[in-house]
């Protein structure tokens, strides 16, 4: 798994970009969740019987109803767990 690299959902672009700011690769959903650090997501990825769809190792993030700068915060809670 890479260090620093974060997947995020398109419609999250203030995460995006601080994320960027902070020194965090960020890379579509779309990519190998496998290499990635944490997933942050929309919190529309989930189905109707509230099932997540993404399949991965790593953390998960839903930022609905959460600023950027806390999502950012629990990126760093989840690199700090895995060291």
């Amino acid at each position: 798994m890479a260090q620093n690299v974060v997947a995020v959902d398109q419609a999250l672009g203030n995460v995006d970009t601080l994320l960027r700011a902070e020194g965090y690769r960020v890379v579509p959903l779309s990519s190998d969740l496998s290499q990635v650090e944490a997933v942050v997501v929309n919190g529309l990825a989930e189905n109707l019987m509230g099932i997540e769809e993404i399949m991965t190792a790593s953390t998960v993030i839903d930022a609905s109803g959460l600023s950027a700068e806390q999502v950012l915060a629990q990126v760093k809670r989840s690199e700090s767990r895995k060291s």
